[in-house]
């Protein structure tokens, strides 16, 4: 191309020079650059231009699609509305034939209640005339009552001023000798006869008094008086028949397993289940013994017909024998292979029976602090002893 440009430049410059060539008669010819640079200017701005309808055709179809997306998920959703309303009118139907049911049960409730309001209005005429009937029980029971605690009142005083002359507080004086244990005495209820007891036994009273369940209850010697002991960590006395509270005593970290009043009432013996044994004195409601010698639980425990000896069991198989004068023990029991459940002294002698979880029962003679007798059969845990008057049969729960 640069070499036609240059031979047509020396043809045109020698037709110039010869004269041959007449500029005046010659048309203009165009500048061929400058129709280029248009025409490169147009290209470039319809370029320009369609990359411009490009990227608003892009975003056209972005949103096109956006739009698609939007359209299907509306579609999926009106679905889903379409299918909640149906369920909801499935619903709505049933509970309308539910409703049509209970109006059906809602009359006949209705006729009943009628019939009973018929009914009461005749029992409060009769519970009107049994109130004035009652009205004159409780002035009699009530001046009756006044009675009985005005004596009641003064025996107490009369038994508090006997027991302060005779009470011994073993806690104030510890011995450092060991008690000599007591000869056995004769059986005094052995010839004694007691009435039957009546079969036909009825609730007298009911009262809530621990915030936990009640584990044991004892009989106060001699006395209308009970104690019962729970899991909240206390143990209280009550009145028979009242059920009114006389006493509560607070000094376990845990629950309350057993109780044991001492033959003359004058001391109560509790163990607990953070592994400890009290002694309280009555009179003063506070502890003035503490035993700490098992390694878990008491379960059980029983007061010597003498006093001054107490046998525990507890959690951790072994049984203990307590001098209460000494406030330690003087032996420990061991043969069970279980936890100790029941303890029992045979009645003015000084032998105790164990009743085990390991299904066995156990006789000792704290004289020889030996094992006498073993009694087995039983196919579960023994829980309860007692002996009856005459001390012939044993009873095991």
């Amino acid at each position: 191309m640069k070499r036609t440009i240059d031979a047509f430049q020396r043809e045109w410059f020698k037709l110039k020079t010869e004269g041959k060539v007449d500029l005046s008669k010659l048309p203009q010819v165009p500048a061929v650059y400058q129709e280029n640079q248009k025409l490169h200017d147009q290209l470039t701005f319809l370029q320009k231009e369609l990359d411009a309808a490009k990227i608003v055709a892009e975003r056209a179809e972005t949103t096109g699609r956006k739009l698609c997306k939007q359209r299907d998920l509306r579609k999926i959703h009106h679905r889903r509305v379409q299918q909640e309303k149906d369920k909801l009118n499935a619903e709505i139907e049933k509970l309308k034939a539910t409703y049509e049911k209970y109006q059906v049960k809602f009359k006949e409730l209705s006729g009943k209640y009628e019939a009973l309001r018929t009914e009461k209005m005749l029992i409060d005429f009769q519970r009107k005339g049994l109130i004035a009937r009652i009205e004159q029980l409780e002035k009699t029971k009530q001046r009756l009552t006044e009675t009985l605690d005005a004596q009641k009142e003064k025996e107490v005083l009369e038994d508090k001023a006997q027991d302060e002359e005779i009470k011994k507080k073993p806690a104030d004086r510890p011995t450092k000798e060991p008690t000599p244990i007591p000869d056995e005495v004769p059986n005094a209820l052995l010839e004694k006869r007691f009435e039957p007891v009546n079969v036909g036994l009825s609730v007298l009273k009911s009262r809530k008094g621990h915030m936990l369940g009640v584990s044991t209850v004892a009989v106060f010697p001699g006395k209308d008086i009970f104690a019962t002991a729970s899991d909240d960590s206390t143990w209280k006395l009550w009145t028979i028949p009242q059920g009114d509270l006389i006493m509560c005593g607070e000094g376990h970290q845990d629950w309350v397993s057993s109780l044991a009043f001492h033959p003359k009432g004058l001391m109560l013996a509790t163990g607990s289940g953070d592994c400890s044994i009290k002694v309280w004195d009555i009179a003063s409601a506070s502890y003035k013994i503490t035993l700490m010698e098992h390694a878990e639980a008491v379960w059980a425990l029983d007061y010597h017909f003498s006093g001054d000896f107490l046998v525990s069991g507890s959690m951790d198989q072994s049984a203990k024998l307590w001098d209460l004068n000494m406030q330690k023990s003087r032996y420990s029991y061991r043969g069970h292979v279980d936890s100790i459940n029941t303890i029992k002294w045979k009645p003015y002698t000084n032998y105790f029976m164990t009743g085990s979880a390991d299904k066995s029962i156990s006789l000792w003679d704290i004289r020889s602090n030996l094992c006498v007798q073993t009694f087995s059969g039983h196919n579960n845990a023994v829980n309860s002893l007692a002996f009856n008057l005459a001390v012939i049969l044993i009873l095991k729960l």
